[in-house]
């Protein structure tokens, strides 16, 4: 009786131990990167992560990528889906350009402040593009 309990503890300790040692890192390496394919791609560009009011926001760019005085674009996805009773193989997107805007002053080496132009419209998600 006592072996067999023994042996239900290594067993169970085998197991912990594959959790702790295969599967947690794979969901860990799977999250991260679920994180990177949304965001924009390329040098020089980034999304406004929080907007301040309506002519201020925070942008992933940082000390090293841009400098207060730095010239942005901003963007955004004007996508259509598939339109009801109609074959679409696809829903397409164009990047529609909404203005620009500088950057005031970086935070630290992840997020500066940008100032958007009068009259441009933006909101968290929107494309930036240092020009």
């Amino acid at each position: 009786m006592v072996a067999l309990r023994l042996g239900s503890f290594a067993a169970a300790s085998k197991m912990r131990n594959m959790i702790r040692k295969v599967i947690l890192p794979v969901i860990v390496i799977m999250a991260a990167s679920a994180c990177a394919v949304s965001a924009p791609r390329g040098p020089n560009r980034a999304a406004v992560v929080m907007k301040l009011d309506e002519t201020e926001g925070h942008i992933c760019m940082g000390a090293g990528e841009v400098k207060p005085g730095d010239r942005v674009t901003l963007f955004k996805n004007q996508c259509t889906g598939p339109t009801p009773g109609k074959k679409v193989v696809s829903p397409a997107c164009k990047r529609q350009q909404l203005g620009g805007g500088e950057v005031i002053r970086t935070l630290n080496e992840h997020y500066s402040v940008i100032r958007v132009d009068p009259g441009v419209q933006f909101e968290v998600g929107t494309m930036v593009e240092k020009l």
